[in-house]
């Protein structure tokens, strides 16, 4: 983990919260839900941290992650 930190210029725990918030968006759950998890107060600031990280919004990497819905 720390080599994957190190190549994108992030602290470890930055890391670990970059992959995490991206591993639980695949799994469809609500973005509420994941700024929880992650220890976030306010989904707002997830979503700031996560556009950050990803250089997307977390609503554009779930449309370009995921499958479409049949």
């Amino acid at each position: 983990m720390a080599a994957f930190a190190s190549r994108l210029g992030l602290p470890v725990e930055e890391s670990l919260l970059r992959e995490l918030s991206g591993t639980y968006l695949r799994r469809r759950m609500s973005i509420a839900e994941v700024s929880f998890l992650l220890g976030y107060a306010e989904p707002a600031a997830f979503h700031r941290a996560f556009t950050r990280w990803w250089g997307i919004s977390p609503e554009r990497f779930r449309r370009e992650h995921l499958p479409a819905s049949p």
